[in-house]
């Protein structure tokens, strides 16, 4: 029995789930996986010790919790969690979705299941790299996307977008 020593920390896709093995474990872990020669292992990331989404670092949840002296607001429109939670309606769980960073497993998955059912006009991916937008290609999910990451191309977002109300703000004018 492996226990504790294996744990998964993503659901990423329907095709990949990514797990953390401890180094005195990977040996075991691995011949229990020769009784399964469908799945395929790899790699993804060097040895560390800092184990993001994962519950052995509920004593970093809660440090975390102490340090960000941040009230978050009710968001005007809902955000999705990437912990599980679904939709993010009051500012309470948007403080809970940061903290899960730390300790609670990330379904990602579940949240390009709910990006594609609600269809959204256009998803934005706001940072480097490009991760956001490879989930959403890795997990079937047809819809308009980009990235905003660095202040210009959110200028130019920001601009579109107002200028999309105006028209829409004119176009009802007309009607």
């Amino acid at each position: 029995n492996l226990g504790a020593a294996v744990e998964l920390h993503k659901r990423y896709s329907p095709q990949q789930y990514n797990i953390y093995v401890t180094t005195s474990a990977i040996s075991a872990f691995v011949r229990v996986l020769r009784s399964y020669p469908e799945i395929t292992v790899e790699e993804l990331k060097k040895a560390t010790t800092f184990l993001a989404h994962s519950r052995r670092m509920i004593e970093a949840r809660d440090a975390l919790d102490r340090f960000i002296n941040i009230v978050f607001s009710d968001p005007h429109t809902p955000l999705i969690s990437n912990n599980g939670a679904g939709f993010l309606l009051s500012g309470d769980q948007i403080r809970n979705a940061v903290l899960a960073m730390t300790d609670e497993i990330m379904d990602s998955q579940h949240t390009t299941e709910l990006i594609d059912e609600l269809q959204p006009d256009l998803v934005v991916e706001i940072g480097r790299g490009g991760k956001s937008l490879q989930l959403l290609r890795d997990n079937a999910v047809r819809v308009g996307s980009l990235s905003v990451s660095n202040g210009l191309q959110a200028k130019d977002l920001i601009r579109m977008a107002t200028l999309a109300r105006q028209f829409h703000r004119t176009v009802k004018k007309v009607d």
